[in-house]
Order: structure tokens, then C-alpha cells, then sequence
């Protein structure tokens, strides 16, 4: 399991011979503990930070009310095994068991983002729960089922075998990874055979007792192209034979094996009633020197697509607005107060400041660590790093976020965590003395009130427990980071991407979209330019799907030298070749909330419903190209097709939208691709006004124009008209506007 163990705590004693030592405190530890209690208000439950829009993952008004058309529901019920274990090992090589649970399991780990892909909601189930699983009415919430249990021991194997077959016959899918994960008790005791074979029966399946784990004895029968053998081919040498027939005729065999006796194995069955992919057939993994890697075996991209029905629906994208594919940046404050070898003079902070945030116009959340910013004798900061973090948070393109107090590693350790700022005067790890004191001291020393902070990244292991998780839930801040998602030479696989979400508890933590500069650099070893192979996870992640935003992610000691810097740079020179949609971090959990949330009708007329916050504006069709009629749909403001990724955005305005099916494109103009947000859009007969804002360079490509005819463009800042550029369509009716500098603007459209 890859860690973020955070630079800070391992490289705290080289940062003195930096120069920044600070000795002595002038209050006794007594009085700190005193004044801390005073400064958190023990006993009153903090409240929403002023000023900041307070961000809750609490279920809209919306989500219990009746939907127009037929609702196509995108809950699937993941059941994990909570009896089983695993072997974790730290970097010294100890080794401990730990349960699994709703954040490790093999699905949450491996397959949970592929089904995101597909526009569907993972929610997690222990199949032991004295409770016992959901009934009826719960289910009835849900698209499906699916599982990928370790064993084949579950604590009530027939009745979990009965619920599975009802949930079949229910018309809900059941998706089944490598074994059912109940053929036995705990105690070993086989299932009754007559429970095992009606409940297969009513998943259109066979599965028999008859192995074979020689590889002579087994080979291909049946091979449907890229859909087995999706990241590597499938062995030369076939590890793994078991009697499994599908009885649906409704089923498709992607994969078929034969024994050594002649005897045929459905390996992998994808059906309306269930799928199946049979032990051995999913994914492999590999040591590579001391390196895990894994690889897929089977596309989970179109078999989630079949499984649940989903290759005709839109699908909700938290990767794209307007066409685009979004982009954010965050900087953990790890380094911001160490002197840079670059110059010996100045700190990380301004190094970073200088060279990166204010050359690349791009919006940026960074994060600071007080408990290294804040002066003694309360922490073991310096006015110069307080002065140096004033200047990082006013940049106009930053946006203000927490990296903790004393940076904790393992948050769940409580009083055995190891702190990167350590021997802080009265302080024991808690939620309210990381999150809560941290945020009140940079609201009162760090930022202006117009500007307060608005997310917590988390630090070390990336772990918040639920209570650790409420504190951010109760300031009403956006929090992120963790799931280390990467995908490049070294871990070429979609299997270590990270879903955006996961809840932990009634709380919920996001994940970023991809790793940052300590892992990439293994640990912050040289060479530090590796960093910039994010490059990579960029490029592999946004083509032929387009899976997750692109994600700058570092700390400021990305600043302690040229090699690091240099990583960095080519990360934004990425960005600014490829047109992205840029927002804050705040911005991009807005948009996975909304994911999480957001609901699809079908409506009689065969147009789509769409509901969710506003935030998330993309619906996808994948497949051939759609089109759709802008004059009867409402909330849509345009679309694009996507030939490289095989996929139809549209881009939606609102909390609500209907998206009404064409015969072919529109007419007049449409919002074909845009890298800045549009809060406002407007047709007029054939003229479109947009209201659009954002930081940085904006380009606006506008359809549905008359093929090599002059264009009339006017562009406001407010009331004042700041551009009329003389444009004209190309052969294919389109035309690209660039705005430059601070907005917001107002840009009128047509033809003269």
C-alpha cells in the first residue's frame, strides 16, 4: 500500500542546518496548555468559518423528491468481507494484520473508479454485519450489486446466497469478482448444496466443485479481443480451471478455457443477470525489483458498461466542464519556511511563490503548516515566515487552505502518531488541534477576512478518522487528499488510480487525482526532476478515456533546488500547452459532490433529466456521436464530440437540465469547448451571450455558425467594451475567442 509519509517529519533535523533553528520557549508548558484550551473553546462545537460559502456533504433538498421521467438509478451495493486480513509492512519492514474494511478492500482499491467511469456511486456493505444486509425497500435504491471478497467464508453463507438470488430476480445485477465469498461459514462448514445451486440458478449460472491448477491442462478456447488480456495478455501458461457454465442466453462469454479432459469453463460471463470473472482472470500483480504492480486482465471498463446496462444513459463526468478537462493545483506547506539551495538565501515559499504561482497564471490552493509559520513561543515559526505566507495567500490566483498545526503522519494513532512538528508545548493529536486551531490562526494572522480558508489537505498518511473528518464538516471546509493515484511507467495500470470519493463513517474524504512529488520522487530522493513524470498520469489517465482531472500536487520544498523546480515546470508547461478548464480545489470537491449525489431520469419523450447542484456540468455519452436540440433542451448550453475519446460532453448550466436528442447539429451558436467557467448564457435569435470568469487565459470555441462568415464578437468587462475582434467561421462553422487578463467578462456572439 503506497503512503504519503510527508517530507517534513523525515527531514525535520536537516532543516535546522538550513538555518532555521529556533531555541527556547518563554512560557512554561502549563501556560500553553492553558492558553490552548482558551484559544479552542473546549466543549462548544466550532462553528462555520465567516465569510467562506461553508461546504457540506449533507444530502441536497432535492435528493428525496420524485424525479419527472423513470429514474436510472446509479447506486451499487459493494459488499466487502470485513473477516478478512492482510499483511501491511512499514518501510523498516515490520509487519501487522489489518482488517478489511469499507477503504481497503480489493474493489474500493482496484476497480472502484472504472465504475465511476461508468456515471455509477459505490456504496459499501460488510457482508458479516450483525444487522444482517439491506432489505427491500433499501435495495430498491440500487442499480446493482457487486463484490470481490478474498475467501469463500462469509459468517451466514445461505442467507447471504438467498439475498443475492433475490436481488437477482429483483432485475438488479449482481457483479461477482473471483469467487462469491460464500461457500463456506466461518468455521469452514460448506454451504447446503440446494441454497448453492438454486441461488446460482438465479444468477444464470453454474458453478461447479471441479478444479485444475495445472497449467499443461488448461488453454484458451475463447478469446473476445481487448476485453480479456485488456493491460497485459493473458499467461502463456493458464494458472487456474474451474466448472463454470452460463445458463443465461442472455449472457455474453468474453472468456471460455478448456482442461486437459476437454471440459469447457465460462471464465468470464457477462450477463443482465450477473457477471462472473473467475479467480486468476482479473488482474495480475508483479514485484518488480521492490516495486508492486498490477495490471488488468479484463477491460472493467466495458464490463461495468454491461454489467449495469449504461452504454446507451449519460453518465455523470467529474473530469470535464465545457468540453475541457479540468485542471487544479495544491501545494501541501510542507518546506514553505526552508531555506532554498537555489540561492541559500531565500525560503521554499517565496521560490515557489516567484517561480511557479505567479508565472503560470493558473489557480493554485496552498496550504500551510502553522506549527511551523506561527512564532514562538506558541509554535516554531518566524516573522519571516509569517510575512512570506502573507504574500503566498493574497496571490489572486491562490486559494487558502490548512496543512495542519503539528502535521501529523497517522492520524488514527492518536497519542502514538508521530508529528512533524514535534514537542509542541501541551498538544496531543486531535481533530479540533489540527483543523480548528490551525484554520483560526490563519484567519487571524495569515489572510484577510474577504479570504479565509476554505480547505484542509491532510497530511502523513492521509488517513481522518470520522470524528477528525466532522471537524472539517462542522467549519464547513472542503477537504483533501490521499489515495497516492498514479499511472505511469513504473505503475502502468488504471488498477493504481483512486476513485474521488470514499466515505469514512457518516463523513466523507476526497481523494486527489494524482501523486505528488514525494512519491514520485520515491521518498524525495534524486533525482528530483522526477517529479515531472506526472506528466505521464496526465497523459495516460486523459486518453483513449478520460478518467480523472489533471492534478499538480507538491510541497513547497519543490523549492529547495533547480533539479525539483525544474520537475515542477514541465508539470505547468503541460498544462499550458493543453487546454484545460482550471479551478480551485474548493471548486473540484464541489463538482464530486454533486457526482455523488446527482440524479438521471429518462422521460417518456426519450429526452434525459438531469438534476444536481450546479457545480457538475458534463453528461456523457460514449459511443457514436449524439446530438441534441438546444432550443427545446433546458440548462444546456452546448456540447462537443470527442473523437479520440470516443465520447459526446455536454455542457450543462444549472441545477436542472433536459437534454432533448437531435437529427443533427444546431443552427445557431452553441458552447462547443470553453477553459473558462460560464455562469450566464443567453440566446438571442442567432446571437449567444456568455457570462464567463476564472483566473487566467480563457479561450472560447463557439459552433453552430455559418460556415466562412464574418463574425461579430464584442467583449465587456462590466458595462465597458474592452475587445472587438474581427473573426470569421471556418468550414466547419466554428470560431475560437481568447480572452486575456482579469475578468469576469461578458462576450456577445453572431453573425453580423
Amino acid at each position: 500500500m503506497q503512503r504519503a509519509r510527508i517530507i517534513t517529519g523525515v527531514m525535520g533535523g536537516v532543516g535546522l542546518a538550513w538555518g532555521l533553528a529556533f531555541v527556547g520557549l518563554s512560557r512554561p508548558p502549563a501556560a500553553i496548555e492553558d492558553d490552548w484550551h482558551a484559544r479552542l473553546g473546549v466543549g462548544a462545537a466550532p462553528a462555520a468559518i465567516s465569510g467562506a460559502p461553508a461546504f457540506s456533504m449533507a444530502p441536497p433538498s432535492w435528493a428525496a423528491k420524485r424525479m419527472n421521467g423513470q429514474e436510472r438509478l446509479r447506486r451499487v451495493l459493494v459488499l466487502y468481507n470485513g473477516a478478512e486480513s492482510f499483511t501491511d509492512e512499514d518501510e523498516h519492514g515490520k509487519q501487522w494484520k489489518v482488517a478489511i474494511n469499507s477503504e481497503n478492500n480489493r474493489f474500493h482499491t482496484l476497480a472502484e473508479l472504472a465504475m465511476n467511469h461508468a456515471g455509477l456511486v459505490a456504496e459499501f456493505a460488510d457482508v458479516n454485519a450483525p444487522e444482517g444486509l439491506p432489505g427491500p425497500a433499501t435495495m430498491a435504491g440500487f442499480r446493482g450489486v457487486a463484490m470481490w471478497p478474498g475467501s469463500d467464508k462469509c459468517r451466514d453463507p445461505e442467507n447471504t446466497l438467498k439475498w443475492m438470488a433475490e436481488q437477482a430476480t429483483a432485475g438488479r445485477p449482481v457483479v461477482i469478482f473471483e469467487r462469491t465469498g460464500c461457500a463456506r461459514d466461518l468455521k469452514n462448514r460448506p454451504v447446503d448444496p440446494e441454497v448453492w445451486n438454486t441461488t446460482m440458478s438465479a444468477l444464470g449460472l453454474r458453478v461447479g466443485d471441479t478444479e485444475v491448477w495445472d497449467s499443461d491442462q488448461i488453454e484458451v478456447a475463447h478469446e473476445s479481443g481487448k476485453r480479456t488480456g485488456f493491460e497485459q495478455p493473458l499467461d502463456l501458461r493458464l494458472p487456474y480451471w474451474r466448472d463454470v457454465q452460463a445458463l443465461d442466453p442472455a449472457a455474453t462469454v468474453w472468456l471460455k478455457l478448456r482442461n486437459g479432459a476437454g471440459a469447457l469453463s465460462d471464465a468470464v460471463i457477462v450477463g443482465p443477470r450477473s457477471t462472473y470473472v473467475l479467480r486468476e482472470y482479473a488482474f495480475r500483480e508483479h514485484k518488480v525489483g521492490t516495486r508492486w504492480t498490477r495490471a488488468w486482465l479484463v477491460d472493467p471498463f466495458s464490463l461495468f458498461e454491461a454489467a449495469f446496462g449504461m452504454a446507451t444513459e449519460p453518465r455523470l463526468d467529474f473530469t470535464t466542464r465545457n468540453g475541457r478537462r479540468l485542471f487544479y493545483a495544491h501545494i501541501d506547506g510542507d518546506g514553505m519556511e526552508t531555506i532554498s539551495e537555489i540561492d541559500r538565501k531565500s525560503l521554499c515559499g517565496e521560490i515557489v511563490r516567484d517561480q511557479l504561482l505567479k508565472p503560470y497564471d493558473l489557480p493554485c490552493t496552498v496550504s500551510v503548516v502553522t506549527g511551523r509559520v506561527q512564532p514562538p513561543p506558541d509554535a516554531y515559526g518566524s516573522e519571516r515566515a509569517v510575512d512570506v505566507a502573507r504574500t503566498l495567500l493574497a496571490l489572486p490566483n491562490v486559494e487558502v487552505a490548512s496543512h495542519g498545526y503539528s502535521h501529523p503522519m497517522d492520524w488514527r494513532a492518536g497519542e502514538k502518531s508521530e508529528l512533524s512538528v514535534k514537542n509542541l508545548p501541551g498538544y496531543t493529536l486531535s481533530g479540533e488541534g489540527e483543523v480548528a486551531h490551525s484554520t483560526d490562526y490563519i484567519n487571524a494572522a495569515l489572510t484577510s477576512p474577504d479570504k479565509p480558508v476554505r480547505v484542509m489537505l491532510w497530511t502523513g498518511w492521509c488517513n481522518p478518522d470520522e470524528a477528525q473528518l466532522a471537524v472539517t464538516a462542522r467549519l464547513g471546509l472542503y477537504n483533501l487528499n490521499g489515495g497516492d493515484p498514479r499511472m505511469d511507467r513504473l505503475y502502468p495500470s488504471y488498477a493504481h488510480m483512486a476513485p474521488p470519493i470514499h466515505r469514512v463513517g457518516q463523513q466523507f474524504q476526497f481523494y486527489t487525482s494524482a501523486a505528488n512529488d514525494y512519491i514520485l520522487t520515491d521518498e524525495w530522493t534524486p533525482p528530483f526532476y522526477r517529479f515531472g513524470n506526472v506528466v505521464d498520469t496526465f497523459e495516460k489517465t486523459g486518453r483513449p478515456r478520460r478518467v480523472v482531472p489533471a492534478n499538480i500536487y507538491y510541497h513547497f520544498y519543490i523549492g529547495l533546488n533547480l533539479s525539483a523546480l525544474q520537475g515542477a515546470r514541465r508539470a505547468y508547461d503541460w498544462v499550458m500547452r493543453n487546454p484545460v478548464a482550471p479551478v480551485f480545489v474548493s471548486e473540484y470537491v464541489d463538482v464530486v459532490r454533486d457526482f455523488y449525489y446527482g440524479r438521471v431520469a429518462r422521460l417518456d419523450t426519450g429526452a434525459w433529466e438531469i438534476w444536481t447542484d450546479g457545480h457538475l456540468q458534463t453528461a456523457r455519452f460514449d459511443g457514436p456521436p449524439r446530438d441534441f436540440d438546444l432550443d427545446e433542451s433546458a440548462g444546456v448550453i452546448g456540447y462537443v464530440y470527442e473523437d479520440d475519446l470516443q465520447a459526446t460532453y455536454v455542457h450543462l448550466l444549472g441545477p436542472r437540465a433536459t437534454l432533448v436528442p437531435a437529427n443533427g447539429p444546431p443552427k445557431r451558436p452553441y458552447v462547443l469547448r470553453a477553459t473558462p467557467g460560464i455562469t450566464r448564457a443567453e440566446r438571442r435569435g442567432k446571437r449567444l451571450t456568455l457570462d464567463v470568469s476564472g483566473v487566467g487565459r480563457k479561450v472560447l470555441e463557439i459552433g453552430g455558425l455559418t460556415p466562412e462568415r464574418p463574425v461579430e464578437v464584442t467583449v465587456y468587462r462590466g458595462p465597458t467594451v474592452v475587445d472587438e475582434p474581427a473573426l470569421a467561421a471556418d468550414a466547419q462553422g466554428h470560431v475560437s475567442i481568447l480572452l486575456e487578463g482579469a475578468g469576469p467578462f461578458t462576450v456577445d456572439v453572431g453573425h453580423p
